[in-house]
């Protein structure tokens, strides 16, 4: 059976900055739970600012890291955590849940990897790499918090109407220049008198 440890009873930590687990401790499987108040988590909470009086929302999930083959390991996130982020359009700050599940593979880096320029084969593509004997669950923890959300945040209604500004965002044009096209750098090119 697998190992179950707690982040503060992981015998790898050192320091409480990064969140990285040797694996020479990984006999077949470890199993770790997040409650949120790891201090390893400040920084990507950093990246989330919170309204006036709100509290940090707190990551909460389970990481479950499985040896496959002697140097290779599939890791297994169930995350769930509720940012407060920026509105695309009225820059109001809401909060988008995310709860999402991923499996990662992680393999040794080869020699040809440390090079300075190196095509990538098919297989490398589907890999993470270990380095200096850490799988590094921090960076693929906040690469899955910071690919859950969309590029432009607008939550809307039925109507497509901004929850909340109510602005209508069902419109193609967002934006449109007040500027005319006499005034754009380019206009000085309609004057040329060119032969065609």
């Amino acid at each position: 059976m697998g190992d179950t440890l707690s982040i503060k009873t992981l015998p790898t930590i050192k320091s409480v900055t990064c969140m990285k687990v040797q694996i020479d401790k990984i006999i077949d499987k470890l199993d770790i739970s997040i409650s949120g108040k790891e201090d390893w988590l400040k920084t990507i909470y950093s990246l989330f600012s919170c309204p006036n009086g709100s509290e940090q929302p707190k990551i909460n999930g389970n990481i479950s890291i499985n040896r496959i083959e002697y140097d290779r390991f599939e890791v297994s996130l169930k995350l769930q955590f509720t940012p407060w982020v920026d509105c695309s359009r009225c820059s109001v700050p809401i909060q988008w849940p995310i709860n999402k599940k991923l499996s990662a593979l992680f393999r040794p880096e080869t020699e040809q990897n440390n090079s300075k320029e190196y095509d990538l084969n098919i297989e490398e593509l589907d890999y993470y790499f270990i380095e200096n004997g850490q799988i590094d669950i921090e960076l693929l923890l906040n690469e899955m918090v910071q690919m859950s959300l969309p590029t432009q945040l607008i939550r809307q209604n039925r109507n497509d109407e901004c929850l909340v500004c109510g602005i209508d965002v069902g419109t193609k044009i967002i934006h449109e220049s007040k500027k005319s096209n006499d005034e754009s750098p380019f206009a000085a090119l309609k004057k040329l008198n060119l032969k065609n």
